[in-house]
């Protein structure tokens, strides 16, 4: 069985061979061999959530074979567990509301793609911006579609989106899709007025877990779960590895690996 699979969704968008390496604990020689099978079929870009307990490639290995750390994949998770007694109201929280079609999207499509700045796709300087955004943009599309989420929560001041939050439930678990503040609008409590929503969204569903994934590097996203009462569960790094092609797009002229 291969270490890797390609992946038809991302392939399609970015317009070249793009795959999700499987196997989370790889010794080098292993991953060495996996690139050049990769690179043979030919997969132009590779994604590689690592184990981050097992002892795998070095830094300088991950280098040398052409990869990148391009983000450190954080999970929050929290118990949703109530008190004996303890009910739940029929309304949302105070100012958060369920999205309408009349709301429009483009104050949403600024948001998302607000929430995606410390992504791996944005973090990766072989990716050019506009994929990025475009990229997040359809994500919260497919989100008010609900094709990716079942429902999503927004804050509104005077008629705009202040922020929103997607949510899902899968077997009992209660997912943070994405979640963003308009920057005009951050420092008023409605990062928390829409995680305290989200939270009473699963419950009204009978959750009894949720989670939320994040970047570390998103200080203040983590600040915010952080005081939600989500704690860390684990984090992933998330490598990318560029497989003999110029920058796409040729927005770059330089080689990513010879």
């Amino acid at each position: 069985m291969p270490d890797y699979q390609l992946l038809p969704w991302d392939s399609d968008f970015f317009g070249f061979p793009v795959a999700l390496i499987v196997a989370p604990e790889l010794t080098v020689d292993r991953l060495e061999h996996a690139l050049r099978d990769m690179a043979r079929a030919p997969v132009k870009l590779a994604y590689w959530p690592a184990d981050p307990v097992a002892r795998g490639p070095s830094d300088e290995d991950i280098h040398r074979l052409g990869g990148m750390l391009v983000d450190r994949k954080t999970t929050f998770a929290k118990e949703l567990r109530r008190a004996a007694g303890d009910s739940i109201g029929d309304t949302l929280p105070d100012g958060v509301e369920r999205y309408r079609p009349e709301m429009g999207t483009s104050d949403l499509i600024g948001l998302a793609v607000a929430a995606g700045q410390h992504s791996r796709f944005a973090v990766d300087p072989h990716i050019p911006r506009r994929k990025f955004e475009e990229l997040y943009s359809i994500w919260l599309l497919r989100s008010l579609a609900k094709e990716r989420a079942d429902e999503v929560l927004v804050v509104r001041r005077r008629a705009a989106c202040a922020g929103f939050a997607t949510v899902s439930e899968r077997n009992g678990q209660g997912d943070i899709g994405l979640i963003a503040v308009g920057e005009a609008y951050r420092g008023q409590g409605i990062g928390g007025a829409l995680v305290s929503a989200a939270d009473w969204w699963f419950r009204r569903r009978g959750c009894t877990r949720a989670q939320v994934v994040t970047q570390e590097a998103n200080a203040p996203a983590c600040q915010l779960f952080a005081r939600c009462g989500y704690t860390i569960e684990k984090v992933t790094p998330y490598y990318h590895f560029w497989l003999g092609v110029p920058d796409m797009m040729g927005e770059r002229s330089d080689m990513i690996m010879s």
